[in-house]
C-alpha cells in the first residue's frame, strides 16, 4: 500500500485536469492536491454526497404516472377529447398517455441507471472480483445488451439483476400503456329542445260515429273512413309483408323508450276441424259445427259446388236482432257470440268460422278422413307491453307474450268494454265497439264456389281467404296443405290487427310515452389493466432505488464512495501498477477486455481515499 496513490471521499468532478496531481514526493508517492480536502458547499453535498437527484427523479417518475391514472379517469367514458397547441392542430389522448409515459420511464430510468452504477462499487467493495465486470456493469447501466450481459455473467444476483431487469423491460412500458386506451362508438343522451323522444298510447278509444250514405248498409256507412282503410291495408297486405307497430318521433335517429302499455287489437286462429259433424238429408249432405254453423254440398255435382263458406260465430238470436235493427237504422246492443276455441273472451270485435274444402282428404297426400276442414279466428282487444327503440332510423318494437285480455263489459248498450292492468284504465266506447263489430261481421261473411272451372266469392274479403287455403279456379296450385293455410291466416290476421292498432294510436287524442333521445358518438374507454404497466414498473424502480440506497447506508463496516457512474472515478482509483499491467503496448479493445478479465481487484479504503488494489480470485458469499 506504500505505492498507493489514495483518493479523497469526495465525488472527483469531471473539470479536473491532470495537473491536479502534484509531482511525487522524495519517496515517490503521488499525493493529491490541497484543494481536493477542501469539503463542498452544504447544498453542493446533496448533489456530491447523496441520492438527492435521483430521488427527485424517481418521485417525478411516480408522479407522472399519478397524473396519468388521473387524466384517464377524467376521461373514461367521457368524449374523445383533442388538446390544442400553438401550432393550430391537436394533441391526442393517445399522444398525452405516450408522452407522459415516455417521460415517466425516462426519469425512472435515470435513476435506475445510477443505482446499477452504484452496484459497481458495492460489487468491488465486498469481496476481489475481476476487473472486466466494472465493463459489464457500465453496459448494463446503458441499455439492454448490456442488462442481459449482466444477468448472463453475475448468474442473476438479486439486487443487480433486479435493476438489470428494470432496464430491459422498460421498452415495452410505453407501448403497453398506449394499449389502455379504446375510442368507442356509444350513446350520449341529448337533452334539449333539438332532442324529441315520442310515442303514441292510447288508453280510451272513441271514434264518432259517421253519416250515413244513400244506398248503403247502415253497418258499413258508420265506421270512419279510417278504420276502414286500415282494415284493408292489413288484409289485402302482401303476404311476405310484414306491418310494423307505430313509428316514434326521434329528431336524432337514435332513442330508446321506456316499457308502455298501449290498448291494441290482438288476433288468435284455432283448427277446429275436429268438432265437423255431417248430416246426410235428401238435398244433400251437410257439414256443421256446434251452433248450427254449417257449409252444404252435393258431392255429386260438380257443375257448381260451395268451396268456402265464412260465417260470424253470432248467436242465431243475436243475428235476428241485429237484423231488426239495421231495417230501422239503428244500433242494437254488441253481439254476443258462440265460440269453439275462445269461449273466454268477453266482448271480442269479431268471431269467424271458416269451413273450406279440405284437399288433403284426397290424392296420395291425403292426411285427412274429413272432405272438410273448420279453423275458428277471433279479432279482440288487447294492452300489451310493448318495447321500443330506434337505432340509426330504423325502428323496432316489440310486444310481450301473454297481453292482457280480461275485459269486463256490461250487458247494457251504454256499457264501456274495459280493463284494468298496470295501475290504468283502458276504455273501449261502447257505440265505437258496436260499430265495429257489425263491420266486420258484415265485411268478412261469405261464401266462395267453384262454377266450372272459376271460383266465385261473395267478396274480395272472401276471395282473399280462399286464396290463402290454396282453394280457386284455374291458375291455383291446390298443394297447399292445411297447415300452410292456418300460418298464411295468422300472418294476415297479425297485419290486420296491427293495423287497426297503428289506426287508434294515430289520432289526435293519444297519449304520448316519452323516451331517452341519444346520439353515436366516439367516448374513451380505458381498460385499467394495461395502465398496470407504468404503475408496476415506477413502483419497483422506487423499491430498487431504495435498495440501493440501504445497502450503500447500513450493513457494511467499510461504505464506498458514492461514485455512481463517474467515470474520472474509475480512472483516478487504479493502482498505479495495475494501471501499467494494463497498458501494455497500446492494447487493442478485445486485448483489453481479455487481460482485465484475468485481473482480480477488490475496492479498499486506505486512510481517507479508496483504492482499487490487485486482489485474489476468491469469491465472497457477499451477494448484492
Amino acid at each position: 500500500m506504500a505505492d498507493s496513490f489514495l483518493l479523497s471521499d469526495e465525488r472527483l468532478k469531471p473539470h479536473h485536469n491532470d495537473h491536479d496531481r502534484t509531482p511525487p514526493n522524495a519517496s515517490g508517492k503521488f499525493e493529491p492536491d490541497s484543494h481536493h480536502r477542501q469539503r463542498p458547499k452544504s447544498y453542493a453535498r446533496w448533489f456530491e454526497d447523496w441520492w438527492l437527484v435521483e430521488l427527485v427523479a424517481v418521485i417525478c417518475s411516480c408522479a407522472l404516472v399519478v397524473a396519468l391514472c388521473v387524466i384517464l379517469k377524467k376521461y373514461d367514458g367521457e368524449q374523445v377529447p383533442s388538446f390544442g397547441t400553438w401550432f393550430n392542430s391537436g394533441i391526442t389522448l393517445g399522444t398525452l398517455v405516450a408522452l407522459l409515459t415516455t417521460l415517466a420511464v425516462a426519469m425512472a430510468m435515470s435513476t435506475v441507471q445510477e443505482c446499477i452504477s452504484q452496484l459497481k462499487w458495492l460489487w468491488y467493495s465486498g469481496a476481489s472480483r475481476p476487473l472486466g465486470d466494472i465493463e459489464t456493469y457500465d453496459r448494463a447501466s446503458r441499455g439492454l445488451v448490456g442488462s442481459v450481459q449482466l444477468l448472463w455473467k453475475l448468474r442473476l444476483y438479486p439486487t443487480a439483476s433486479f435493476g438489470a431487469l428494470l432496464t430491459i423491460i422498460h421498452l415495452a412500458i410505453a407501448p403497453l400503456a398506449q394499449q389502455s386506451l379504446l375510442s368507442v362508438s356509444e350513446p350520449v343522451v341529448v337533452a334539449g329542445f333539438d332532442a324529441t323522444a315520442t310515442i303514441p298510447a292510447t288508453k280510451d278509444w272513441t271514434e264518432t260515429t259517421q253519416q250515413t250514405l244513400v244506398n248503403m248498409d247502415y253497418r258499413y256507412a258508420s265506421l270512419s273512413a279510417g278504420m276502414k282503410g286500415a282494415i284493408f291495408n292489413g288484409f289485402f297486405a302482401s303476404a311476405d309483408v310484414t306491418i310494423n307497430d307505430t313509428l316514434p318521433i326521434c329528431t336524432t335517429g337514435n332513442c330508446t323508450f321506456p316499457n308502455y302499455q298501449s290498448l291494441a287489437l290482438c288476433a288468435s286462429s284455432f283448427d277446429v276441424t275436429q268438432h265437423l259433424q255431417n248430416f246426410t238429408t235428401q238435398d244433400g249432405t251437410r257439414w256443421c259445427l256446434p251452433g248450427g254453423f254449417c257449409a252444404a254440398t252435393n258431392s255429386s255435382t260438380i257443375g257448381n259446388r260451395l268451396m268456402v263458406n265464412i260465417t260470424s260465430a253470432v248467436t242465431q238470436a243475436a243475428k235476428m236482432a241485429d237484423a231488426d235493427a239495421a231495417k230501422l237504422e239503428r244500433s242494437s246492443k254488441r253481439l254476443n257470440y258462440t265460440s269453439l276455441a275462445f269461449g273466454d273472451h268477453v266482448a271480442p270485435v269479431g268471431d269467424f268460422y271458416i269451413i273450406y274444402t279440405n284437399w288433403t282428404h284426397t290424392g296420395v297426400q291425403a292426411t285427412s278422413k274429413t272432405p272438410w276442414a273448420a279453423v275458428e279466428f277471433v279479432l279482440d282487444w288487447c294492452v300489451p307491453t310493448f318495447t321500443t327503440q330506434m337505432i340509426n332510423g330504423i325502428a323496432t318494437t316489440s310486444r310481450r307474450s301473454n297481453p292482457s285480455t280480461a275485459f269486463e263489459s256490461g250487458p247494457y248498450e251504454s256499457s264501456s268494454v274495459t280493463i284494468r292492468t298496470g295501475g290504468k284504465e283502458f276504455r273501449i266506447h261502447p257505440d265505437t265497439h258496436n260499430t265495429l263489430q257489425r263491420y266486420l261481421n258484415m265485411s268478412l261473411s261469405g261464401s266462395a264456389s267453384m262454377v266450372q272451372e272459376f271460383s266465385k266469392a261473395d267478396s274480395d274479403q272472401v276471395q282473399k281467404l280462399v286464396n290463402i287455403f290454396g282453394i280457386g279456379g284455374q291458375g291455383i296450385e291446390y298443394h297447399t296443405t292445411r297447415a300452410d293455410g292456418l300460418a298464411a291466416l295468422d300472418a294476415m290476421l297479425a297485419n290486420t290487427a296491427t293495423s287497426m292498432t297503428n289506426y287508434i294510436r294515430s289520432v289526435p287524442n293519444v297519449e304520448f310515452v316519452y323516451g331517452t333521445a341519444y346520439v353515436q358518438q366516439n367516448v374513451v374507454r380505458v381498460h385499467w389493466g394495461w395502465i398496470a404497466a407504468p404503475i408496476a414498473f415506477c413502483v419497483a424502480s422506487l423499491l430498487f432505488f431504495f435498495t440501493v440506497v440501504a445497502l450503500c447506508s447500513f450493513g457494511r463496516s467499510a461504505k464506498p464512495p458514492l461514485w455512481k457512474s463517474s467515470a474520472v472515478a474509475a480512472l483516478r482509483c487504479f493502482d498505479p501498477a495495475l494501471h501499467r499491467e494494463l497498458g501494455g503496448s497500446s492494447p487493442g479493445r478485445i486485448s483489453l477486455v481479455g487481460v482485465a478479465g484475468e485481473q482480480h481487484v477488490r475496492l479498499l479504503r486506505d486512510g481517507d481515499g479508496w483504492l482499487l488494489v490487485r486482489g485474489t480470485s476468491a469469491k465472497s458469499n457477499t451477494s448484492i
